[in-house]
């Protein structure tokens, strides 16, 4: 790969079907707190104010994708009751093509998560992960997320992580 993918946060603008696609091709099994999206969810979440769909292109082609959403989903605060914070943006769903893995797109979808949640006034930026899985426990510590709480649902050891987000007067200083 010779250019970097261009990474962008989508309100309604993207092809429900499309990303549905790159989950079920390259979803991680019981990564994630939540289950991977199909294009039905998708489309629900193109009509709330709350999420925003986090997508990676290359050669104009979607590489990778991620889901966050502020405030919590009543979904989301029924897994991780840590969510219910109202000052807390949710990053889930993280995926990344198979071949495309290891070249920083899954490190560029979580630093726009980060603008996009900072903009959109959250204080943190949370993450659930199975705690079975380190598929993107690199990612996340790479780019600051500290274990914040640990949950049970059913038979899933869930670790919820939280990265500080800097309020943009910190940011211009």
């Amino acid at each position: 790969m010779t250019d970097t993918p261009h990474v962008t946060t989508l309100v309604r603008d993207f092809d429900p079907g499309v990303v549905a696609q790159v989950y079920a091709r390259n979803a991680v099994e019981g990564s994630f707190a939540f289950a991977m999206p199909g294009a039905a969810a998708l489309d629900e979440l193109r009509g709330l104010d709350s999420a925003r769909v986090i997508l990676a292109e290359y050669s104009k082609t979607i590489i990778g994708a991620a889901i966050l959403t502020f405030p919590a989903l009543p979904g989301e605060t029924r897994v991780v009751p840590w969510f219910s914070r109202e000052d807390l943006a949710v990053l889930s769903r993280i995926v990344v093509e198979h071949d495309m893995r290891g070249m920083g797109v899954a490190s560029q979808l979580i630093a726009c998560a980060e603008r996009t949640a900072r903009r959109m006034g959250a204080a943190d930026l949370g993450c659930a992960l199975n705690a079975a899985s380190g598929d993107f426990l690199g990612p996340l510590e790479r780019r600051g997320f500290k274990p914040a709480a640990k949950f049970t649902a059913g038979d899933d050891k869930i670790v919820a992580l939280r990265k500080p987000l800097e309020s943009s007067g910190a940011l211009a200083a």
